[in-house]
């Protein structure tokens, strides 16, 4: 599913003469938080893991849930004024 919005859907999104940048800090952006949710992770959960405290892994569902509405929230209140016009 990244990979379809980061390849597909982002390149739409940005006007012609910034859609390499947009997409390539798309791409930026992807690959760093990727790097940083299972440290993230790590931090939350206990060294025994799960079984020595079963309601972290409560925390990071919902850590990995708030996020995913904070995209959700994000990517609706991205403007719409390019949208089935020609750029530039």
């Amino acid at each position: 599913m990244f990979n379809a919005v980061l390849y597909g859907w982002t390149p739409e999104v940005f006007p012609a003469p910034v859609r390499g940048t947009g997409s390539g800090l798309a791409s930026f952006w992807g690959r760093l938080f990727g790097i940083i949710a299972p440290l993230t992770a790590q931090s939350l959960l206990p060294a025994g893991g799960i079984a020595a405290d079963p309601q972290a892994a409560q925390k990071v569902l919902y850590l990995a849930g708030g996020v995913t509405l904070g995209a959700v929230v994000g990517i609706a209140l991205l403007p719409r004024k390019h949208l089935g016009k020609q750029s530039f």
